[in-house]
């Protein structure tokens, strides 16, 4: 894919005209329709033949359908009729690109930062209409146009972005009882705990959007139970949950080094959490999962298959509990009353209008989330790390709020501790629909092949060893098989057509069949070859294991109920290769969530939860623990920030 970054978040950031909006309401990206077109009679374009183009090309995950008007030698219009993609983060891209494009006459326009994808799918729609009405898209190519479509001030570079005054002004813009510092699953839960116990709230978010990673997320909570779970461990013939086999499983996946009171939060929280998701309308697939290092069932999914079902479940009882949204507004500095000894009294942000700041009277919950797209950041603490390596976050996950509660003396732990996650696609880093299948597939039976079509690991284990296990297999990528009876008990044949239609999962009737499909594909560049009698061999093994309940190869957990055989076709295989995933490190914390300072002394006022603190999972994060934990913490610390008592989930835990 060809694209330009408008704004790399390390250097640059879009905002729109909207700031502070109803909770709910989307932030507008205008873009400036009196602005008169770019002269193109300057240009040598070919003509075209005059007509309405539609082209369908992949986005974030799925598919834009774009309609672009053509005369013999203009854009005329461009119009997104219809798309699959997450609907908050590609809607700033829908809303400016469009006519970016056609008053500018361009299709070099930058593409919108935190929506690259669904902007470069828009461009590419453009390029093959022009394209198809004969003409030559190279001509439209001219770059830079949409700095001169947006407000000036909304171009801003970090580099340069005043940080407002130094001490604590002696008035301030605006005044709360809290604020809330970023809009993932950890802050919406933090803003609704603290809102619905009767604090006034500010909930900000730097993007133009809400849900940042949480939105792209693999979509399914664990929890050892549910209002649901007795019907879906009946139906799926599995033993129930328990909170104490939850603990010992985050516990020794993350080598114990864990603290155990924060893993305790998120683990007896998260039964109370999701219940109040479903009480709102969360939409959920009817089964329940074992994920990767579980040694349980406990992975709820969304309908979807994304984190966006539970984000929009989470803004609708944001919404309806009165909590104030402040979009495209960016934390630039944290106040404490004295140097470095005082309480937190509130922020300063920067907005499209410039710089404010906001008072909090009780506290400010940090829920900023990680560090996993700041190269540098990640760099200095794993120099592997380094910037030609993919990784499934969003543009904003740069750690910005991990360095402004520095700067006021916060301290840090396990920040070297950054995860990669296993299933990503091999082409581009991303964590999709259909990479979620990998890490829940194994559950119910499906493999992991090398290049060669042979298994090399437990599926089933610690992320940090499957990452391990795929790099030292022997070649690039390796694969996720399934047959059509695993299909039904880890997704929907619905997402797997998406995947088809997309490139992203490969079908066939039977397993040579799936080697030829496989070996049609290139994988940046690089072919796989695998020999059909090699797979045939590796699945008939395999299903002699599921018959038997036991995996002698490799020690996977197999429960023959929940699994199936792959005996007949059509089956499938999905890509993967480990993506830069997860920051475990970040800022310290009490077990009330109480920032703490290099000194392990309490920042009065100042509360943090979600990826943004350390010491939740140690060295090694589980899958699905990643809604689990910011969901339950946020809603830990939002309670605590205006209760200054713990939940009763916790009490005598």
């Amino acid at each position: 894919m060809k694209r330009k970054t408008l704004l790399l978040l390390a250097s640059l950031i879009v905002v729109a005209a909207t700031v502070i909006v109803a909770c709910g309401s989307q932030a507008q990206s205008k873009s400036d329709s009196a602005r008169p077109a770019a002269p193109v009679a300057s240009r040598t374009v070919t003509p075209m033949r005059p007509g309405t183009y539609t082209e369908d090309v992949r986005g974030q995950f799925l598919g834009v359908q774009v309609e672009t008007i053509l005369s013999e030698r203009r854009i005329e219009s461009v119009r997104v009729v219809s798309h699959r993609e997450t609907e908050a983060i590609a809607a700033a891209a829908i809303a400016i690109l469009p006519n970016a494009i056609v008053n500018q006459q361009s299709t070099g326009v930058d593409v919108v930062t935190g929506a690259s994808m669904t902007s470069g799918a828009i461009i590419r729609a453009v390029e093959a209409s022009i394209t198809k009405a004969g003409g030559n898209p190279q001509e439209y190519r001219v770059p830079g146009a949409l700095s001169g479509v947006l407000p000036r001030s909304a171009v801003v570079n970090l580099n340069g972005t005043p940080r407002g005054p130094e001490q604590a002004p002696r008035s301030w813009n605006e005044t709360y009882d809290m604020v809330v510092v970023g809009g993932g699953f950890a802050g919406l839960s933090a803003a609704y705990a603290a809102q619905t116990n009767g604090a006034k709230v500010l909930l900000i978010e730097k993007m133009p959007f809400l849900g940042g990673n949480s939105q792209i997320s693999g979509g399914s909570m664990t929890s050892y139970s549910s209002k649901v779970a007795a019907e879906l461990y009946r139906k799926q013939n599995l033993t129930p949950d328990t909170a104490e086999q939850h603990i010992k499983d985050t516990m020794s996946a993350g080598d114990y080094m864990n603290e155990l009171p924060l893993v305790k939060n998120f683990v007896y929280g998260a039964p109370v959490v999701l219940d109040m998701l479903l009480d709102n309308g969360l939409p959920l697939l009817p089964v329940i999962r074992r994920a990767a290092g579980h040694t349980n069932y406990r992975g709820y999914p969304a309908a979807s298959a994304q984190g966006k079902d539970y984000v929009e479940t989470q803004k609708r009882m944001i919404a309806q509990a009165g909590v104030t949204v402040a979009l495209n507004t960016k934390l630039v500095r944290i106040y404490r009353e004295g140097t470095h000894s005082g309480r937190v009294v509130g922020i300063a942000v920067y907005t499209p209008n410039g710089i404010k700041t906001i008072k909090t009277e009780k506290a400010l919950i940090l829920t900023s989330g990680g560090f996993s797209a700041n190269t540098s950041m990640r760099m200095k603490q794993d120099p592997k790390l380094t910037p030609d390596m993919p990784s499934t976050n969003h543009v904003g996950s740069t750690g910005d709020g991990t360095i402004y509660a520095m700067e006021v003396g916060a301290a840090t732990t396990q920040m070297s501790y950054i995860q990669m996650l296993p299933g990503a696609d091999p082409n581009t880093g991303s964590n999709d629909v259909w990479g979620n299948i990998t890490s829940n597939g194994p559950g119910v039976g499906a493999i992991y092949v090398n290049s060669q079509g042979r298994r090399y690991v437990n599926e089933g284990g610690r992320r940090d060893v499957v990452n391990k296990a795929a790099i030292d297999s022997g070649g690039f990528p390796v694969f996720c098989i399934f047959g059509q009876d695993i299909l039904g008990r880890t997704t929907t044949q619905a997402i797997v057509d998406e995947g088809i239609l997309m490139d992203r999962v490969f079908k066939a009737d039977t397993l040579e069949g799936l080697t030829q499909e496989i070996s049609k594909r290139t994988f940046r560049g690089a072919t796989v070859n695998i020999n059909p009698a090699t797979l045939t061999a590796t699945i008939e093994r395999h299903n002699g294991f599921i018959r038997n309940g036991q995996d002698p190869d490799f020690g996977r957990l197999i429960n023959r109920d929940a699994s199936a055989t792959m005996e007949r076709g059509p089956y499938y295989a999905i890509p993967l290769w480990p993506s830069i995933h997860h920051t475990m490190g970040g800022i310290s914390v009490t077990p009330r969530l109480e920032v703490t300072d290099i000194f392990g002394n309490v920042i009065p006022n100042f509360y943090a939860a979600g990826e943004v603190i350390g010491g939740v999972h140690g060295s090694n994060r589980l899958a699905n623990n990643g809604i689990a934990d910011p969901s339950a913490n946020g809603y830990f610390a939002g309670y605590v920030a205006a209760r200054s008592d713990v939940p009763d989930f916790i009490k005598g835990k």
